[in-house]
């Protein structure tokens, strides 16, 4: 009896781990939501840091002060921009870069397809001595069953957005390095990226850029297999009852969490002003995140970039 207990134990708690619903928290902790947090507040740190290098590429001792206070937490890079700005503390390259990336906008276009896949296979053996002989019946049964999951959305911020998120609180959330086994809750490069892009949109230098949209396309695929074969078998019986000779269960579950993330980058004409222009790259950047979208030709692997044409 307790052999049949357990048996049936095993078999229950195998298949309650699989999901009506397949989320992203059935295999890490982190909800949707605390992905895109994790990712918005990776932005913040990324353009901290590369505000700083930009700060610390100057000679005076003024701007290598303000890198300092920037990098201790004790300044933000928005008082820098709308303070500083004013009082011409930046040098004119410096400061012409710090324009470049406050009138940026970032759209993260977001796509999560989960698949679970459950095999069972149960079958039993049954005995009953006759005569001479033995009779013997064997059963089998099984069920196979397909979840999946897909999850498709957009968040639009400016690099003065993400600038202005809390720096405290983002400090306890943002990831801390990559994550091997589920790429999309570790850190997935924004730095490189930003810093792409605004390279080659600069005109710093009387040299005109020529990218003023690109994406960049991160697909990550975390595959899971799961299973598991008990069996039971009874000692001989000698009396003559129809019993249960053997039995064995075959239980077998897959998942594949594809997770894909496209950042679309735009900055806004300078000419509109700073507070229309940021609100022209969130526009820009969202047409180009839609354009991609509704043509394949602009999907590319991981670490590929592809320069857009102008969106009028």
């Amino acid at each position: 009896m307790y052999r049949s207990v357990a048996f049936v134990g095993i078999c229950a708690v195998f298949v309650a781990g699989c999901a009506i619903h397949p989320l992203p928290e059935d295999v890490t902790r982190d909800t949707t939501y605390d992905i895109v947090q994790k990712i918005r507040c990776e932005g913040r740190e990324a353009l901290d840091e590369i505000s700083v290098e930009l700060l610390r590429t100057s000679t005076d001792p003024r701007t290598l002060a303000l890198a300092d206070r920037v990098e201790a937490g004790e300044l933000s890079v928005i008082d820098i921009f709308e303070k500083y700005r004013r009082q011409l503390v930046l040098e004119r390259d410096v400061l012409a870069l710090f324009a470049a990336y406050t009138l940026t906008a970032v759209t993260f276009d977001f796509a999560f397809t989960i698949t679970e896949e459950n095999d069972n296979q149960a079958a039993a053996d049954f005995r009953l001595p006759v005569g001479n002989g033995t009779f013997t019946l064997d059963t089998k049964a099984g069920a196979k069953f397909q979840r999946k999951a897909q999850r498709k959305f957009m968040i639009t911020n400016s690099f003065y957005e993400l600038h202005r998120l809390d720096r405290t609180r983002c400090a306890n959330i943002v990831a801390r390095a990559g994550n091997i086994i589920y790429p999309i809750t570790g850190k997935i490069g924004l730095k490189e990226v930003f810093q792409t892009f605004v390279r080659l949109d600069s005109s710093v230098g009387g040299k005109p850029g020529g990218a003023s949209q690109f994406n960049d396309n991160l697909t990550f695929t975390t595959t899971l297999h799961a299973g598991a074969n008990p069996k039971i078998a009874l000692d001989p019986i000698a009396d003559r009852r129809f019993r249960l000779a053997s039995a064995n269960i075959d239980l077998n579950a897959s998942r594949e969490d594809e997770h894909q993330v496209v950042v679309n980058l735009a900055k806004g004409d300078v000419l509109k002003g700073f507070d229309r222009a940021r609100l022209d790259a969130k526009a820009q950047s969202k047409i180009v995140a839609e354009l991609r979208r509704t043509d394949s030709f602009f999907i590319f692997p991981r670490n590929s970039v592809r320069i857009l044409p102008g969106v009028q």
